[in-house]
């Protein structure tokens, strides 16, 4: 998988899907905003799909994501520019290359490494408390405020390789999926991204079972 992976990061001409299903809940399976950030690059019947071929699609999948979760990333209103997006999919690389290093037990890679902290100091973030009667609410808030989604994604990252336990963050096991996700189940035994994969696992292995049943019997 591995080597799939290496290869995907820089395939070529990677196809767009017709349309970015975004609401579906598929598509933020991750457990973490990095990490569904990270899954906006996937395969689909083998094969590699590119969910953020544009800038628009990107502020759509800012859209989608802060209307599912709930979180607040920021005003989205703003179109984003050619050079943030390409910043935008350049940190989406070095969090991939994190992540699949800490699911693999290997040395980070000092270039993502690079990367991740560019974005994270280039807008810092930091609480600004509201009042509402006597309550004091702290809010994220940013230089930037406009970009603070792209902060607020890095730091995202930044907290799951540090304080998260990497033990849960894991790939899914179909043979033809590269999605990632923190299993945040009960029992921690999660092996698919979503149930998908691992209904498609299944039917394939039922298949081969039966397969190996029918050549038996035809032998005898």
């Amino acid at each position: 998988m591995t080597g799939i992976i290496s290869n995907l990061v820089s395939a070529p001409n990677v196809p767009e899907p017709e349309l970015p299903h975004f609401e579906d809940s598929v598509m933020f399976a991750g457990g973490r905003l990095s990490l569904d950030f990270v899954n906006t690059f996937c395969m689909r019947r083998g094969a590699p799909v590119e969910f953020l071929w544009s800038a628009e699609a990107l502020e759509k999948w800012l859209r989608s994501f802060a209307s599912f979760t709930g979180k607040d990333l920021g005003p989205l209103d703003s179109p984003i520019h050619e050079e943030l997006f390409t910043r935008a999919l350049d940190l989406r690389t070095a969090i991939r290359n994190l992540v699949l290093g800490a699911i693999q037990n290997q040395e980070p890679s000092p270039k993502a490494l690079r990367t991740l902290n560019q974005v994270i100091r280039a807008n810092p973030t930091y609480p600004r408390l509201t009042q509402k009667g006597l309550v004091l609410t702290a809010t994220a808030t940013a230089r930037t405020e406009t970009e603070r989604w792209l902060t607020e994604i890095a730091i995202d990252a930044a907290d799951l390789l540090t304080n998260g336990d990497l033990k849960l963050v894991r790939q899914c096991e179909a043979s033809t999926c590269i999605r990632v996700f923190y299993d945040t189940t009960k029992n921690h035994k999660r092996r698919w991204c979503v149930e998908k994969c691992g209904s498609r696992v299944k039917s394939a292995a039922y298949y081969e079972r039966k397969k190996g049943v029918r050549e038996f019997s035809e032998e005898r």
